[in-house]
């Protein structure tokens, strides 16, 4: 089996030879992409077609011609295996959107071993299926061991918002448990109530601590504020462009503000966003306030800038 970079509506031209006629159009993926299937011989020859005439293509490890003609070997073998299996669209399950008739099945609508049959026998219609998705949803689940069908999915559902669950990657440091909760969390920003309940059982979540209150000094002017005294230690450089700004230095170290010290992402000190803004209130009123600058300098200090 391949896939190929062609619309559907120019595939039956390029399978349009000797050589190739014994291949299958497997499944219609999206506006541009289609599966096929068929001897090893035949998808050989289409790849060498397609990599002259500049078309993608991808061989794909599947040793099985499904969705074509040549399932028909195990037609018999199938059904003894799912001889009595009958199932039926009701009214309170879920809308069924078939990729095998590329729309919603009908309530009532028999799903039986005859249709299983025709699920691996007969071309994935999944491009029809995700079109007739789209008027009845707002977000798309991918369920499976790795996003293979998200490319298709946001080609055909643009307006939708498309979420993998698990992603096969053999050096990820992401565990399938992690990805599983990002999956929860988009679905959650994305407007889907999720029963986080069941995620996290209650006896589990560590029980809601209570934080001591600010300590708001609400004595003296802002401009005397602690972080402008450092800035009134710091250089002053005048040699700016605009005489009407200028440019002053000043050093925060943990020994002078000891929450800071804590206030650490991978390892190095962030400085908090509250301290640029009780800057920017503790300048005095005339000077010009054009940038707040934070480096970090080291593990214990950070160079403000303004």
């Amino acid at each position: 089996m391949a896939s190929v970079t062609v619309s559907p509506e120019n595939i039956g031209v390029l399978l349009d030879s000797d050589e190739l006629r014994a291949l299958d159009i497997a499944a219609v993926n999206s506006p541009s992409n289609v599966t096929v299937a068929g001897p090893k011989a035949a998808i050989d020859a289409l790849k060498s077609h397609c990599d002259d005439q500049g078309i993608p293509i991808t061989i794909l490890p599947i040793s099985r011609a499904f969705h074509s003609r040549y399932t028909s070997i195990v037609r018999e073998r199938f059904f003894s295996y799912g001889k009595g299996y009958c199932s039926h669209s009701s009214t309170e399950a879920p809308t069924f959107v078939s990729s095998v008739t590329g729309s919603s099945l009908n309530t009532g609508e028999v799903v039986d071993i005859d249709y299983w049959w025709r699920n691996i026998s007969t071309r994935v219609e999944f491009l029809s299926a995700t079109q007739s998705i789209i008027p009845l949803a707002d977000v798309i689940v991918e369920v499976g061991s790795h996003a293979v069908l998200n490319s298709f999915l946001t080609e055909i559902a643009t307006e939708l918002v498309v979420i993998p669950t698990l992603k096969r990657s053999r050096n990820s440091l992401v565990s399938d448990v992690e990805e599983l909760l990002r999956a929860l969390s988009r679905l959650y920003l994305s407007g889907v109530d999720v029963n986080w309940k069941s995620v996290q059982p209650p006896h589990l979540i560590a029980p809601d601590v209570a934080l001591p209150p600010p300590l708001w000094n609400h004595t003296g002017p802002l401009r005397q504020g602690k972080f402008f005294d450092f800035f009134e230690r710091g250089s002053l450089d005048e040699g700016r462009a605009s005489s009407s700004s200028r440019v002053q230095h000043g050093v925060l170290t943990a020994s002078d503000f000891g929450y800071i010290k804590d206030h650490v992402v991978n390892g190095l000190i962030v400085v908090p966003g509250a301290v640029y803004l009780s800057l920017a209130l503790e300048i005095p009123t005339p000077q010009r306030i054009e940038t707040l600058r934070g480096t970090v300098c080291c593990n214990d200090s950070v160079l403000l800038t303004i």
